[in-house]
């Protein structure tokens, strides 16, 4: 059978199966999810071939995964938990990316990732976990995976038996090409058969007038002092006092990928990564941290005390112009 015929018949066995347009969308909006962080982090071009879309059991994810490969266990906010996988090769061509190495030094064999490797291609791993979901929703015009974090990662499949749900899985898997396939390796994301079901249509933004407009308006416009922190260091107080010139403080291998960006109160505010952008430091923001919007969510009417009426009693006027008096 010809692949055309192939693809055909794949498509139609898809469709009589009862597949959700979310999981018909779910290979074809992974690509274009590695095709905006691909160009937004290296600005290279990628293809994305899918191999398979497949519903498979906890055991059989597990011994499919690549070895040598990169295992990432990702979680929704309601704590279900799913799979990113990485084969050798596609992490060497991360890798390679991320160090800016030549189109000649192209490493040919599958590479066992160390925690460095591993901090190298976080930010990747990261990008598309935050791109995919809005990518499925522009798909299917609905919400139709929750927003995917990375939780913990691991190079040995045996180990992760009792981490995820032993529950049907829904795997997406294919093969990623960077720059007309010069580099590339296999990806693949698994996630329980029930979270990719569509959970609602997508809320357009609430329209806001009069005084709590501009009060939005005001605070967004404010200035917001950031400090990037690379990593806490801690040390007893009297090695701190003999630190001179030339001495060297040891930083984990993930603090180049994973800074916080941190508001003057200590608060983290963003993640990034540190890198440059023509020819000048720069931080890369990768995601979101608590607290940023948080406070902006629900603005309060501001209130504010009177002078005291002749008769004793005392009223209060809001930013409308409101006044209301005790009974």
């Amino acid at each position: 059978m010809n692949n055309g015929a192939a693809t055909l018949c794949k498509m139609m066995k898809r469709k009589s199966a009862g597949d959700s347009p979310a999981l018909m969308q779910a290979c074809p909006c992974l690509g274009l999810a590695l095709g905006k962080i691909t160009r937004q982090l290296f600005d290279v071009n990628v293809d994305f071939e899918p191999a398979d879309g497949v519903e498979l059991s906890l055991n059989a994810v597990l011994q499919a995964a690549p070895e040598p490969g990169l295992l990432v266990v990702i979680q929704t906010p309601d704590g279900r938990k799913g799979l990113l996988t990485l084969d050798g090769m596609l992490i060497n061509a991360l890798v390679e990316l991320m160090t800016g190495a030549s189109d000649r030094a192209v490493y040919k064999q599958a590479r066992v990732p160390t925690l460095i490797d591993i901090a190298l291609c976080k930010e990747f791993c990261t990008s598309l976990l935050d791109t995919y979901p809005g990518e499925l929703a522009k798909g299917v015009g609905q919400v139709a995976l929750p927003k995917l974090m990375w939780s913990q990662s691991e190079v040995e499949a045996v180990k992760l038996a009792f981490i995820l749900e032993n529950t049907p899985i829904r795997r997406m898997s294919g093969r990623v090409s960077f720059q007309d396939g010069l580099r590339g390796g296999e990806l693949s994301l698994a996630m329980p058969v029930d979270v990719w079901a569509a959970t609602g249509s997508i809320k357009p933004a609430l329209q806001e007038d009069g005084w709590k407009a501009k009060l939005t308006e005001n605070v967004l416009n404010s200035r917001l002092p950031l400090r990037a922190n690379l990593e806490t260091i801690e040390m007893p107080l009297i090695d701190a006092l003999s630190l001179k010139s030339g001495d060297f403080l040891q930083i984990s291998a993930f603090a180049l990928s994973d800074l916080g960006l941190s508001s003057l109160d200590g608060q983290v505010l963003l993640h990034g990564r540190l890198g440059q952008e023509n020819g000048k430091k720069a931080i890369c923001v990768t995601r979101s941290g608590a607290g940023l919007m948080g406070p902006m969510l629900e603005l309060q009417p501001l209130k504010k005390k009177l002078d005291p009426a002749p008769d004793g009693s005392s009223e209060t006027v809001d930013m409308a112009g409101n006044v209301t008096a005790p009974v």
